[in-house]
């Protein structure tokens, strides 16, 4: 009984009945801490940091497993040597993988934050990228474009840039037409022109309020933006579900506004200019006579 007494004070530092007592309480925490894990990330990002979510309960386990091992004496020196081992291989990997590191961390803070979902139409400025969201995961983010070709857009190149977003339901977004006419063009009627054409589109969207409506507001209004060097610059404003449908509806209200203006002699001006050559008829050169 000395023996074994001795043996297994020399093996288990806390004791037999100890280490098992503390391992059935990491085994309990651990799977409460996995459960809650669980539960958070299926809140806060569904089903997009799945990968994540597994390299966290790696963790947890692993770090579990290292806090029994270091309980007993025999493996206590091989955890720590392999403890320190893995401390440099994670040095060395993070070195090699900075970049990828960063699209983890971007992914993890893009699913934070929430500055856009699956399904949301998002403009990235100073890329000249912009589309549906279809995927989110930890290192990218996968957009279909208006061309329906499917883009892969590293998060650090989400995190770094301004993005504009329309939410996939209950967003409308505005788009400017603007149209220049000539100085001698009937202003009046081009305005009606443009509001027409906007106002019978099927596309355009009548973002109006009930008291809106009811104060007579009209649903598009054209106005006058400035004096070009070549003519009068007027804009209206084109509300479209996303910007997809934007760029038809655009296109047929511009080819309509053009056949319309056409019709009624409204010039839509290029630049030109207009050459005055005076004459000076008050002193006319004269001659200065001979001696």
């Amino acid at each position: 009984m000395e023996a074994l007494s001795a043996w297994e004070h020399q093996v288990f530092s806390m004791g037999f009945v100890n280490t098992l007592i503390l391992i059935g309480v990491v085994c309990a925490v651990v799977v409460i801490v996995l459960k809650l894990l669980k539960r958070f990330f299926n809140q806060k990002f569904g089903s997009n940091m799945v990968f994540f979510n597994h390299l966290i309960n790696a963790l947890v386990v692993i770090i579990a497993v290292f806090a029994v091992l270091m309980t007993i004496e025999p493996l206590k020196q091989f955890a720590a040597t392999l403890l320190a081992s893995s401390g440099i291989v994670a040095v060395v990997v993070g070195l090699a993988a900075q970049e990828a590191f960063g699209n983890l961390f971007s992914g993890i803070s893009i699913g934070l934050s929430h500055p856009f979902k699956v399904g949301d139409y998002i403009e990235i400025s100073g890329q000249n990228l912009c589309g549906h969201v279809m995927e989110m995961h930890l290192r990218h983010t996968v957009i279909r474009d208006t061309d329906r070709q499917l883009i892969v857009v590293p998060n650090s190149v989400l995190n770094k840039n301004i993005i504009r977003t329309t939410p996939s339901t209950g967003g409308y977004i505005c788009n400017h037409l603007n149209i220049t006419i000539s100085y001698q063009s009937d202003i009046e009627r081009a305005l009606g022109i443009l509001e027409q054409c906007v106002l019978a589109h099927p596309d355009h969207m009548d973002i109006r309020t009930p008291e809106e409506k009811a104060a007579g507001k009209p649903a598009a209004r054209a106005r006058v933006v400035d004096f070009g060097d070549f003519g009068i610059q007027l804009r209206i404003c084109v509300w479209t579900q996303d910007a997809i449908i934007a760029l038809y509806a655009l296109s047929d209200i511009r080819r309509t506004v053009k056949q319309e203006f056409d019709r009624c002699g409204i010039e839509i001006p290029y630049p030109y200019q207009n050459v005055i050559i005076r004459e000076d008829l008050e002193n006319p050169s004269k001659e200065s006579p001979s001696k």
